[in-house]
């Protein structure tokens, strides 16, 4: 290479403090990126082309809280903070921590809540009124009670084992879909995935159609491939 053609000049004229610069050489052959731009990616701000109207917006809040739990030489599993920037550039609310603490069950709701469902059998919409009439000052939400009622809900499970005590197969269902399996089997439709979980099994949906046209989940299966042996 030529040096007396050459025209090098350092990087950091090159970025010039990061601003947006074009490369450009008298000798084109000398110069391995000619006519390249360079900026920085912290002049990089996303924006969002989408006209839809959305309950969130994005405000690139520079705050950032970097954590890491070291797997090697932490017996104590300990989270250590490695980074954190608290700065803001919105005002900051706890209203949503007031919200979520306030809508949150007590014990004795929670107490009444486990009889319904264990010894009276009784559903969402039946609950919901029992306790919006026993408790006319808690705010109750039909997506919290329905988690709250599926955690005393028994599930049906099969699995099996080969010599190695290694699982083969599994294969599980809630009551509820128990009582639709029964309603709807006439015409059940089977999907198999294999590899797209963290077990690395094949992943079998049973599917039907109830009366309104939605789709409702019949039985959920693990196996240990996709062969007909493991299906039966």
């Amino acid at each position: 290479m030529d040096n007396e053609n050459f025209n090098e000049s350092p990087i950091s004229d090159v970025i010039n403090d990061y601003n947006e610069t074009t490369l450009f050489n008298e000798n084109e052959h000398a110069l391995l990126y000619p006519k390249k731009k360079f900026t920085s990616w912290d002049d990089r701000v996303y924006e969002s082309n989408s006209t839809k109207d959305t309950s969130t917006n994005k405000i690139s809040c520079p705050f950032l809280v970097n954590a890491s739990c070291p797997k090697s030489k932490n017996d104590e599993n300990l989270v250590f903070i490695n980074k954190i920037n608290d700065q803001y550039n919105h005002p900051l609310s706890t209203s949503s921590i007031i919200f979520e603490e306030s809508k949150k069950f007590t014990f004795l709701m929670i107490d009444d809540i486990k009889f319904m469902t264990t010894s009276c059998k009784f559903g969402v919409t039946v609950q919901r009124k029992f306790l919006e009439g026993k408790y006319p000052s808690h705010p109750i939400y039909s997506k919290d009670l329905y988690v709250t009622i599926q955690s005393f809900h028994p599930t049906i499970a099969a699995r099996g084992w080969d010599n190695d005590n290694t699982l083969t197969h599994l294969l599980w269902m809630i009551p509820t879909q128990v009582e639709n399996w029964i309603q709807y089997t006439d015409c059940v439709l089977n999907d198999v995935t294999h590899k797209t979980n963290r077990y690395g099994m094949a992943l079998s949906l049973f599917v039907r159609f109830d009366n309104n046209r939605h789709n409702i989940l019949l039985a959920q299966a693990l196996s240990a491939n996709e062969s007909i042996e493991s299906d039966v």
